[in-house]
């Protein structure tokens, strides 16, 4: 019964974890979508904006709201994140990106591709190169190159940075402030 009882309480972790991830809720007013993004970003949290985006274009619904509050996770899985709200936007879906507490690393990129992004005056955000600890062949160096370039690029097409100066910003951890983000032309709202 012991051993039991460790694994079902294991089991509840793992669940809960993976739904704290990223959850979805509809909108009473019944033309939005919200999609909750916090703790830490992976495939699942691109599979649920793929659902709910998919759901949205059968239902005819035009706006999606996404609250971001995030460490950041695997940069591929934002890229991923990033492709899905762009195609919602090429079906003329507006998205609504909020940022509260700490959106940071590769929740970042994510939050920039919305079309309004809104964050609450004591977000505070976090650039840096996607992390190549661990690094053991030429293989994976190339890979986490086009990563960093891809990460830059999608943030200074989203921001009035350019590709250098983000990159500087990347080199080292850089945390900056909702009015930083405002004056870099990252969030449009603060509030």
């Amino acid at each position: 019964m012991k051993r039991f009882s460790i694994y079902l309480v294991t089991f509840l972790i793992a669940v809960s974890l993976l739904m704290g991830m990223c959850a979805c809720e509809k909108d009473i007013s019944g033309d939005s979508k919200k999609v909750y993004l916090h703790g830490q970003m992976n495939g699942y949290t691109t599979l649920m904006f793929t659902h709910a985006v998919d759901e949205m274009i059968r239902d005819g619904q035009t706006r999606l709201e996404v609250f971001i509050m995030s460490p950041g996770g695997v940069v591929a899985d934002c890229f991923g994140a990033v492709d899905v709200l762009n195609y919602a936007k090429s079906r003329g879906i507006k998205v609504i990106c909020v940022a509260r507490g700490m959106v940071a690393s590769a929740a970042v990129p994510v939050f920039a591709v919305g079309d309004i992004r809104i964050a609450g005056p004591n977000t505070v955000f976090m650039l840096h190169k996607p992390d190549r600890t661990g690094t053991v062949n030429e293989d994976y160096l190339e890979m986490m190159d086009l990563h960093e370039k891809l990460y830059i690029t999608i943030l200074a097409d989203n921001c009035q940075l350019t590709y250098e100066e983000i990159d500087k910003y990347c080199t080292e951890f850089t945390w900056f402030t909702a009015k930083e983000a405002k004056r870099w032309g990252l969030v449009d709202i603060i509030r």
